[in-house]
């Protein structure tokens, strides 16, 4: 440094300020500073999260809670899910139902079987038994992005087999997939109430004859009852007096068949029936579940002599007892 300095001491002035510059110039440099820049890549693995089933509920449309479902009515399906991976991970939402007589894995029924699934991707619905889904009522979440959600599913089950709450219910059991192939279940059980209704062919007949005439069949010959059950039943029949201005025809005088020959000698049915003004099981007929069962009744009359001529009317009814 001490030869520095003295080298410095002896130099012109023109000098030193060449060398002062250069020494500035030197320090500049010296105190730049250079940063390079590189790009560093950032990655994380997210696992899956399986769906988690939250509640299940079944609801008039009312939203009222039920336990016990009637043919043919309206009713909703909750199903709250919550998904880690967002509702976007959901994939599908499958619902079963099955009667004491099924298992899961029966083919769909009206009486027995029915299946629901909502596929995510689509965003459609798909039922196992036509006119089931009332789709106007079906409810999805309408934000995908959440990890929770409701689902509500509106529909109706067809003629489905009754059930005692005490002895058998129907099993419902919900499943949700989400994309990844995982799942969630839900499993638990309600009743279906009892149903009953007949429908006839006809509602008159006609019989024309003279007194003394017996087993005149009626016109037309018989009357198409068809049984909608889906529980024990029995069809019965009453009838009443045929009545005019003048005289009456008992009713013990009409009779009902299960086939166009009265003849008892050559019957291979039923007997040939009285009918009487109180109900009384129409030709024994009775049976379990039934969902357009037809039973024809033929009818005949035994007309008084003497009788005045003209018009006599009376009524026939038909009922099902079911229980």
């Amino acid at each position: 440094m001490r030869k520095f300095l003295d080298w410095f001491r002896g130099t012109s002035k023109e000098n030193k300020i060449i060398f002062v510059a250069a020494v500035l110039s030197v320090i500049i440099v010296v105190g730049a500073i250079f940063i390079t820049l590189q790009e560093v890549g950032v990655g994380v693995g997210v696992g899956n999260v399986p769906p988690r089933i939250l509640s299940v509920s079944l609801k008039d449309t009312n939203e009222n809670p039920v336990t016990e479902l009637d043919p043919f009515t309206e009713y909703y399906l909750y199903v709250s899910v919550s998904e880690d991976n967002t509702l976007l991970d959901i994939e599908a939402l499958k619902v079963i139902m099955y009667s004491p007589q099924a298992t899961e894995t029966s083919p769909d029924s009206e009486a027995d079987h029915y299946t629901f699934i909502y596929n995510a991707t689509t965003g459609s619905w798909i039922e196992g038994v036509q006119d089931t889904i009332i789709l106007p009522d079906c409810v999805v979440p309408a934000d995908l992005t959440v990890a929770s959600g409701t689902y509500r599913l509106a529909f109706r089950l067809k003629l489905a087999r009754a059930t005692s709450p005490i002895a058998d219910q129907w099993t419902l059991k919900v499943i949700v997939f989400d994309d990844n192939g995982t799942n969630d279940t839900y499993i638990m059980n309600f009743d279906v109430g009892v149903y009953a209704q007949i429908a006839l062919s006809a509602n008159q007949i006609s019989f024309y004859g003279k007194p003394g005439d017996t087993k005149v069949p009626s016109s037309p010959q018989y009357i198409t009852v068809t049984v909608y059950a889906n529980w024990l039943w029995e069809l019965l029949i009453r009838g009443t007096n045929l009545t005019s201005a003048e005289a009456s025809i008992p009713v013990s005088n009409i009779f009902i068949d299960d086939d166009p020959n009265p003849t008892e000698a050559t019957e291979s049915g039923a007997n040939i029936q009285a009918l009487t003004e109180t109900f009384q099981t129409a030709l024994g007929q009775s049976g379990g579940y039934a969902n357009g069962l037809e039973i024809n009744i033929y009818f005949y009359i035994d007309i008084p002599s003497p009788l005045p001529s003209g018009t006599y009317t009376g009524k026939i009814y038909f009922a099902l007892s079911v229980g």
